[in-house]
């Protein structure tokens, strides 16, 4: 059975999707080709711009299979791409909220050391000379990495030498007091202030930019 004045006529007006016949593809690509009697799956912007054609059924009149037998594709596929584009549009503000700039005050807990600000009060002329020495790096590409903040005690070795300098010390005795393990702490640049961004969302947010766009501006409609 084929499609319906009715059909066709809701079908080639709206939706993101939409069947239509050669002529009228033609009428909106230049160079398009195909059967007279050949129908097309084709895929609009919000603007109404012809992106892509999706496919094409046989041509021949016992070949409309898009018109006859799968004349419901279109339908589904608006379906489809209507409950996407409300998920997305209800997921952004989430993803959005997750790009925004955190900061905290402390120690540099490691890596981008440029995401990390020395506190001028809290940070010595020496440590802040690191810091800039390995936010350079940074920049020419070098993962410069700052030591540890924390550093197991070795109690096979000098204690005193090993927390010398250190800005905390976390000494664990055994019951007759010998030093058998713990940690010391060291701010390689001082205390500051680090700045967390959250480089997931921000790709994400940048995907969903890009395919809004890359659907919007008509953009596939030589092909992805």
């Amino acid at each position: 059975m084929g499609m319906s004045t009715k059909d066709y006529e809701a079908q080639t007006k709206v939706g993101r999707f939409r069947i239509l016949e050669t002529a009228d593809v033609a009428l909106l690509m230049d160079g398009f080709e195909g059967d007279d009697c050949q129908w097309h799956i084709l895929e609009f912007d919000d603007d109404d711009n012809l992106i892509r054609v999706v496919g094409s059924d046989g041509g021949e009149p016992e070949d409309q299979s898009l018109v006859r037998d799968w004349q419901w594709v279109a339908k589904e596929l608006n379906r489809v791409a209507d409950e996407a584009r409300a998920l997305l549009a209800r997921a952004r503000p989430y993803v959005e909220h997750c790009t925004e700039e955190d900061q905290t005050y402390g120690n540099f807990h490691g890596g981008d050391p440029r995401q990390f600000s020395p506190d001028p009060e809290c940070s010595t002329e020496e440590e802040r000379a690191l810091h800039k020495v390995h936010c350079e790096a940074w920049d020419r590409g070098e993962q410069a990495k700052a030591p540890p903040l924390h550093t197991p005690i070795d109690p096979t070795r000098s204690i005193a030498g090993q927390i010398k300098g250190a800005d905390v010390a976390v000494l664990e005795r055994n019951a007759a007091g010998d030093v058998i393990g713990g940690y010391t702490t060291k701010a390689s640049y001082g205390l500051g202030v680090n700045v967390w961004r959250d480089e997931e969302a921000i790709a994400l947010l940048a995907e969903m930019d890009r395919v809004g766009a890359r659907r919007s501006n008509g953009e596939g409609i030589d092909g992805e």
